[in-house]
């Protein structure tokens, strides 16, 4: 009989598939790092894309299969094969259920193997490679900026990794330009600027920066296409680190908005 509570994906116990957890390796612990690299042009050599989040972390999962019969089993391992195959999965175990792992599945050795008829259970490996090397907030956080300049910032709370963060930036009623968001550490030393080239941005519409996916879309008039034009020349999507602060003693780097109004969406992510 398979036993549950151990590992969900997508919010499903993987006992619904007839699954027992046996282990669960690179859950906790040191990982392996593989940065990265990205070529420079004209320059020999190649650079970091990403200091942090470009480690890859392994996840295997040691899991036994029961099924009634050779058929029974068969049909398990094909519903659940079936199951992982479904893009980006958030796999969270008894450990801590706040957090999740963004992950893809990379593969399984569970036996398929003559006789097959006879098979009605099977021990073997899920492969997963994280997008994410850290546990990820399972619920993010969201904050309004209500009130442009200095008035309006907000602190960003942030785990003991980086944060991963979104924005939308609303425009007002007779439109604002250029409306540009502008990160300090927790003393107000500027850090960052990320600008958007774009005049007249109405109340109605708005502009949405993923700064960890590295893409802006823009909704004019109910319309939401690409916008990656807007980022001024120069800008870097940013990321929100504990270092750009004080983690132990909670002391937060700030976040403000030099016009219009915006919403700030996070999900930390901390070391184990």
């Amino acid at each position: 009989m398979a036993h549950g509570g151990m590992v969900w994906i997508n919010d499903r116990d993987l006992v619904d598939f007839g699954v027992t957890v046996r282990r669960a390796g690179g859950v906790l612990g040191e990982m392996s790092v593989t940065p990265d690299l990205v070529a420079m042009a004209g320059v020999a050599g190649q650079s970091l894309s990403s200091l942090d989040l470009s480690i890859k972390r392994p996840l295997t999962m040691r899991v036994n299969v029961e099924g009634t019969t050779g058929a029974d089993y068969q049909a398990k391992v094909e519903r659940l094969l079936y199951f992982l195959r479904n893009g980006t999965l958030e796999i969270r175990t008894a450990h801590d259920a706040a957090y999740v792992f963004l992950a893809r599945f990379t593969g399984t050795s569970l036996p398929i193997a003559d006789p097959q008829w006879l098979n009605t259970s099977g021990e073997g490996d899920l492969a997963f490679e994280t997008i994410v090397p850290y546990p990820v907030e399972r619920t993010g956080l969201s904050y309004a900026i209500t009130t442009a300049g200095n008035a309006g910032r907000i602190r960003i709370p942030s785990g003991s990794a980086p944060t991963l963060i979104a924005a939308s930036i609303r425009g007002v009623t007779g439109g604002i330009n250029n409306p540009m968001l502008v990160l300090y550490d927790d003393l107000g030393v500027k850090l960052n600027e990320f600008q958007c080239t774009y005049t007249g941005l109405g109340a109605t519409d708005y502009f949405t920066i993923d700064f960890y996916g590295r893409r802006i879309t823009k909704s004019l008039s109910g319309v939401v296409t690409a916008a990656d034009d807007v980022r001024r020349v120069g800008d870097r999507f940013f990321s929100v680190r504990p270092q750009q602060g004080d983690w132990e003693s909670g002391s937060w780097c700030y976040l403000e908005l030099s016009a219009g109004k915006a919403w700030i969406r996070t999900r930390r992510l901390k070391f184990v």
